[in-house]
């Protein structure tokens, strides 16, 4: 067949994300290729068979590339050649613009058709591969194993993606300003009079005359530094009985608060398909017993933040399938438990309906979650012989919902994973990080949520917010929604779409009590 010569090829969401995901869930009828290794390389064995369930997949250097060599095929480009779908056929496509591309011992310049036997060889004295058209049986997608192109969806659409689709941590020291500013003061005063009195007594041998005047002013120095110091030593204890003793309380409530690891699975309602996805977030434990965290760390698909994760739901549910989700907590000294998020207590009354379109226009039907506020889940500690001891986190129902624009809020977490197994202290534990900032508005928005004017990093998702009173600290939040990028219903499209927020919004205790 001739040469063609076409324009350039570019990779396509189409041809790799939405192919292979019509390959997952819909590949019944669906034909693929196979490409044998003729040599071993440092990702593929020699006599290797690497099925192709994409419309697109490129070959090369680049770790993006779905068929990758390692550096040592020096003469092969990072993105060398592309095999792509053209109706029932395939076409091997050149994309180096330095290396040479062979076709059964043939060079070629821009694509050419191929055909079953093929031997496709990337640059002179390159690694070589067989085209390979399976027959029979065996020649469409659907009769390979949902688990093995689940897994085959994984390395060949997303890994050309994975960049594009996937801390902040501070501590405020605590000033207190009327005693330190008192504490310059006394010392300014106490310094400048024991200079002019050291200049007195360096001359006293010279000034007789003066002596019984400067002994006098010495005995009133003298008195009047000892009732300074006596000042500011009492000043000091006040201020110590005054100040609370937040990082002690702190130090006690970390016990409750665990890093909670999350991976998501297809499942038809007994088998789990190969992880889908995963996630890091926070929980912790009330009195109780209860182990609560957000709704959105127990099913996060029904708070999709990216195609992958809308597509993926939207396809399952279109195949009968059910979305699944195994949660891990892990405590201090390598405490740990384990939850499926069919433990847990939520409210979905709230969910909405939307509609996800994919790349080729088809539109799937999902519900997610509808108001912020029924962001909240918890489990109770019995279950799965877990035995989980009751926490240390009290919890204050009716401030929860009446705080006032400026009080300081205490936050536990594990922001983007920071806490668990990073320290000196704790390497083979989880110890939470603490964290600051304070309430933006009186009482709740309208969406029933606090309100923060300052917000914390990916990974405290689930964790608690804490207020200090009569001596102690209260649970009053869930931490929920990192509003600096999150996604929103577009009220006219009825489609998901992103969207820019300006402020937190955290879920008040008192709605796990409903």
């Amino acid at each position: 067949m001739a040469e063609q010569a076409t324009k350039a090829f570019k990779r396509s969401l189409g041809g790799s994300i939405g192919a292979g995901l019509n390959s997952v869930f819909g590949g019944g009828g669906k034909t693929y290729f196979v490409l044998e290794h003729k040599v071993s390389s440092k990702y593929h064995r020699a006599g290797e068979s690497q099925e192709i369930i994409v419309d697109e997949v490129e070959l090369g250097r680049d770790p993006r590339c779905a068929v990758r060599f390692d550096e040592s095929f020096s003469t092969v480009s990072r993105r060398h050649a592309a095999i792509v779908r053209d109706g029932q056929n395939w076409k091997l496509v050149q994309l180096s613009q330095t290396n040479t591309t062979f076709l059964n011992g043939h060079p070629i310049k821009n694509e050419w058709y191929l055909q079953n036997g093929d031997e496709i060889q990337l640059a002179v004295n390159g690694p070589k591969l067989g085209f390979i058209i399976p027959t029979g049986n065996k020649s469409t997608v659907g009769s390979i194993g949902l688990s093995r192109r689940l897994s085959l969806f994984r390395q060949q659409a997303l890994r050309p993606y994975k960049t594009a689709m996937s801390v902040m941590a501070a501590t405020i020291a605590l000033l207190i300003v009327g005693g330190v500013w008192m504490s310059v003061f006394y010392n300014r005063q106490l310094n400048e009079m024991n200079n002019i009195i050291e200049r007195y007594r360096e001359n006293l041998a010279d000034i007789t005359e003066q002596n019984e005047d400067l002994a006098r002013m010495i005995a009133v120095q003298d008195s009047i530094n000892k009732a300074m110091e006596k000042r500011y030593r009492d000043i000091q204890k006040k201020q110590a009985a005054a100040s609370p003793d937040i990082a002690g309380l702190v130090e006690k409530l970390k016990s409750s608060v665990y890093f909670i690891h999350t991976v998501e699975y297809v499942t038809n309602g007994t088998d789990l398909s190969e992880p889908i996805c995963s996630s890091t977030g926070t929980g912790f434990l009330l009195e109780d017993g209860r182990f609560v965290t957000a709704r959105h760390c127990v099913q996060s698909w029904r708070a999709p933040s990216s195609l992958e994760a809308a597509l993926t739901y939207g396809f399952a549910l279109s195949k009968g399938l059910q979305m699944t989700t195994i949660i891990t907590a892990y405590g201090p000294n390598g405490k740990q438990f384990v939850f499926s998020d069919r433990n847990f207590t939520m409210n979905s009354s709230q969910d909405v309906q939307m509609g996800v379109k994919d790349d080729e226009g088809n539109v799937f039907s999902i519900y997610i979650l509808g108001e912020a506020s029924t962001d909240w889940a918890y489990a109770r500690t019995d279950i799965n012989n877990n035995s989980l001891p009751k926490g240390k986190v009290k919890t204050d129902i009716a401030r929860s919902s009446q705080l006032r624009a400026g009080t300081e809020v205490h936050v536990l977490g594990y922001p983007a994973g920071l806490g668990y197994k990073d320290g000196t202290k704790n390497r083979e534990g989880a110890e939470a990080i603490y964290n600051k900032m304070s309430v933006a508005r009186d009482g709740l928005n309208q969406e029933g949520m606090i309100m923060m004017s300052q917000g914390v990093a990916h990974g405290n998702s689930g964790g608690p917010l804490f207020i200090y009173e009569n001596g102690d600290l209260y649970a009053i939040g869930i931490v929920s929604q990192l509003m600096s990028e999150t996604q929103r219903k577009d009220r006219e499209s009825g489609y998901l779409s992103q969207q820019q927020q300006q402020y937190e919004q955290h879920v008040p205790i008192k709605n796990i009590y409903r």
